[in-house]
């Protein structure tokens, strides 16, 4: 059950990446027009893009991933928690800090990339909670 979920996050993650994530305004002193980024633009606009908080979640969202598809719950617990807050922080810092983000800015394939670091710490929240009733509780008879 670990590795079905784990593929279908996988997947997912990979959908977020082909689809478009974030419209950043033009200059208006320039008169430039702003423009759609997708996501794998998001993700390899190295090395920018790890001077943003937010990138950092993809990373850990992987080793959790790892660790999910092994069966260690518990890292992939912390990893998922983790990467979720990383990507998160989107919406206090920016997508480029100090920037202001307004929600109009983010697309279809931002809300599929968060909803994948919130999808594996849920999943490994329950499984974890799953294999805890699974397990038999000792008492001691007097």
């Amino acid at each position: 059950m670990n590795r079905r979920i784990a593929q279908v996050l996988l997947l997912a993650y990979l959908v977020s990446l082909a689809l478009p994530a974030f419209y950043m305004p033009g200059l208006g002193i320039s008169g430039a027009k702003g423009s759609v980024y997708y996501g794998y633009e998001m993700l390899f606009s190295l090395p920018y893009a790890m001077l943003t908080i937010a990138w950092w979640a993809n990373p850990v969202w992987l080793l959790g991933l790892y660790h999910l598809f092994q069966g260690n719950r518990k890292w992939s617990f912390r990893c998922g928690l983790l990467a979720t807050i990383l990507a998160c922080s989107v919406f206090l810092f920016g997508v480029t800090p100090p920037d202001t983000v307004h929600l109009s800015q983010f697309y279809p394939g931002f809300y599929v990339w968060i909803a994948c670091m919130f999808g594996e710490f849920v999943a490994s929240f329950q499984l974890k909670s799953h294999d805890d009733k699974k397990q038999p509780s000792y008492t001691e008879d007097s």
